[in-house]
């Protein structure tokens, strides 16, 4: 695996990479000086949300190191668009049915989440890269 990395290290966009950590690096700092006080105030541990915050960073990580390793056509392949157009309109739906049959699930008075444990994810978010997809396949096709 690292000598794939390095040999497509040379491909990597690094005006992208660079301000990617520096903002990860500042939104936990600001995550910490945020909820530290709070939680110290709670008798919580002050750097339960930082903790919390780097493991969801290192997890974007993974999550980047497995894109940049992705084969750009499976993203064009009409089975694959189609595929996660109809579970986001599945979860999207969902939401739907669910803020109407439990007002009680909202997360902070909004319903636009899913609680899945020790988490919560937000199906417009990943709709939203959806869109993206969907439009780079249709632009990409008219040239």
């Amino acid at each position: 695996m690292w000598h794939k990395l390095r040999d497509k290290a040379q491909y990597l966009d690094y005006w992208l990479l660079i301000p990617y950590v520096i903002l990860c690096a500042i939104g936990a700092l600001m995550v910490y000086s945020a909820s530290s006080d709070l939680m110290s105030i709670h008798g919580a541990k002050p750097d339960a949300y930082f903790t919390k915050q780097l493991i969801y960073i290192g997890l974007g990580f993974v999550l980047l190191l497995f894109s940049f390793f992705l084969k750009l056509n499976l993203l064009r392949k009409p089975k694959f668009l189609i595929g996660v157009t109809a579970v986001i309109l599945l979860a999207l739906f969902y939401l739907l049915v669910l803020s109407r049959i439990r007002p009680d699930a909202a997360i902070n008075g909004a319903t636009a989440w899913i609680n899945l444990g020790p988490f919560s994810i937000q199906p417009a978010e990943f709709a939203k890269l959806l869109i993206v997809l969907y439009l780079a396949n249709m632009l990409s096709k008219r040239e």
